[in-house]
């Protein structure tokens, strides 16, 4: 059962949930406007039965979605089922269950023009429908799956100036429509009266976009022709005024603030690189080396601030040094685990993996052209490409490229397991790349403190050694994983004796 369950993150359910955001603002602008009395057409139609299959399907997509608990997702059917029939299996009932009932009803008692009990049976189900404005309280989640999506800064600020105006424009429609509501309550002559907006001729839609003016002019210093003629209405006028003085200002001041910030963002970026060109040129730097740094930086930048890393989150701080180090290897772990032994010793030994990746990893930039290392160099780390493009020239075979893929293949894997290794050759970054570096010192410390996954690495180290030196004459510094990784993981378990089941038995505990 649990092939079925996804995460709520996961592009599907995401998609799913727009869906959803979309018909649940659909709800919140029409059943208001309800009061206006707006004809039945042809999309309200499509829309209500769309609305209503799919709240109903969603009612059994809910119970395949994993939830949070206790800091993990819990994957278990039946503990999805029972989370969700403690809230939200009833907020679902509550909406659908009408719904369907207003529409068998109005299917079998037919339309509002025929006399008799049954059209005031469907009156009373179509108010019943406001029960589906129930469902803004999922909003609150979809708009949150939905900004998990988002990894730019100034796209998550559009994205609340954008959030901020729809709830303008959403409560100043809520009052619109409660405005026009107080003209069905007979209090004496109403403002549609005295401002003629009740002959025939004036449709709903000006009447509703009267309403709507009349609404924004409560929170703006502007003003209209259209005022309060009764009590009710003088009294719901200053509800409003009042209200809007805070939710108004809310709203305003966070849009302004969501501005402010996307303007110093802009403002900083242009003062950097000015501050830059200002140095280089005061330093005396020629104008080859010049052009090669700002257009380095310039695409840095942009990097730098499209990507969120545990550097430059200060909160990060707070974490326990057991969560850096989880957090560390999860960042670590997608691209070291091309290499067969690390994969191997983050299956059966996390904790040792989590302190390489805290002690021994270093992260590193290569801009484009720029060299890693040269021929005749003494190599210190083993590197694994995480992002970009390398390219492998052995020295006196320049005819010969080797090209290094992130995620695929490895550099310089004997720096691990020698005291010496010479670089063979010389390897340039083809574009802006990013190299994660294995200190061989610093990994050597981090598994000695776990003596079964020393005694394997070491196992394998003696085999890796072994096979290098058969190949002495095709040696590079670069490691093609996508050809050697099946004979490079057999080295794990050569040359073990008849111990080796109790040896893994160990391992596993």
């Amino acid at each position: 059962m649990q092939n079925f369950i996804s995460l709520p993150s996961s592009p599907k359910r995401v998609a799913w949930d727009i869906v959803g955001a979309v018909l649940i603002l659909y709800d919140l602008f029409a059943i208001p406007m309800k009061v206006f009395e707006p004809p039945d057409n042809l999309f309200t139609e499509i829309m209500d039965w769309f609305a209503l299959i799919f709240w109903t399907i969603n009612m059994f997509a809910s119970i395949t979605v994993a939830y949070v608990k206790d800091g993990k997702y819990e994957m278990e059917f039946r503990y999805i089922v029972r989370n969700y029939m403690k809230f939200w299996f009833w907020i679902d009932i509550a909406v659908v269950a009408p719904d369907w009932t207003f529409t068998l009803a109005q299917l079998f008692m037919g339309s509002e023009n025929n006399a008799g009990s049954s059209v005031k049976l469907l009156r009373i189900l179509r108010l019943v429908r406001c029960m589906r404005l129930l469902r803004l309280a999922k909003l609150k989640w979809i708009i949150a799956s939905i900004k998990d999506l988002i990894d730019s800064e100034s796209i998550d600020i559009l994205f609340n100036i954008i959030k901020m105006l729809a709830t303008l424009i959403a409560v100043n429609h809520f009052i619109a429509c409660f405005w026009f509501a107080t003209t069905l309550i007979d209090t004496g002559p109403s403002w549609v009266q005295i401002h003629h907006f009740d002959k025939d001729d004036v449709s709903w839609g000006y009447q509703y976009v009267t309403s709507f003016h009349w609404a924004i002019t409560q929170f703006t210093p502007s003003s209209m022709h259209v005022q309060p003629q009764n009590i009710l209405e003088r009294t719901f006028a200053i509800t409003v005024v009042i209200l809007g003085l805070v939710g108004f200002s809310y709203l305003v001041g966070s849009i302004t603030g969501s501005l402010t910030e996307l303007r110093r963002m802009n403002e900083e970026a242009t003062k950097q690189f000015w501050n830059l060109r200002r140095f280089l040129k005061k330093s005396g730097v020629n104008i080859q080396l010049r052009v090669k740094i700002e257009k380095y930086v310039e695409h840095a930048w942009h990097a730098q601030k499209a990507s969120i890393t545990n550097t430059n989150l200060p909160i990060l701080r707070l974490l326990t040094e057991q969560l850096k180090n989880e957090l560390n290897w999860a960042m670590s772990k997608p691209h070291l685990e091309v290499h067969p032994l690390f994969k191997y010793m983050s299956e059966h030994c996390a904790l040792a993996m989590q302190r390489v990746a805290t002690k021994a990893l270093t992260r590193k930039l290569l801009a484009r052209h720029e060299p890693f290392f040269h021929a005749g160099e003494i190599a210190q780390h083993m590197s694994f490409l995480t992002r970009g493009r390398l390219k492998y020239i052995k020295e006196g075979q320049f005819s010969d490229i080797e090209w290094v893929d992130a995620d695929e293949d490895w550099i310089t894997e004997p720096a691990l397991w020698t005291p010496q290794w010479v670089t063979l050759g010389e390897l340039l970054a083809e574009r802006v790349s990013e190299v994660i570096e294995v200190s061989s010192t610093d990994f050597a410390d981090a598994i000695k403190r776990t003596p079964q996954v020393f005694d394997r690495v070491s196992t394998y180290a003696t085999n890796y050694m072994c096979w290098l030196n058969k190949h002495r004459a095709t040696m590079s510094d670069i490691t093609q994983g996508d050809e050697v990784s099946e004979e490079i993981e057999a080295m794990l378990w050569e040359q073990l004796d008849e111990d080796q089941p109790q040896v893994m038995r160990q391992e596993n505990r």
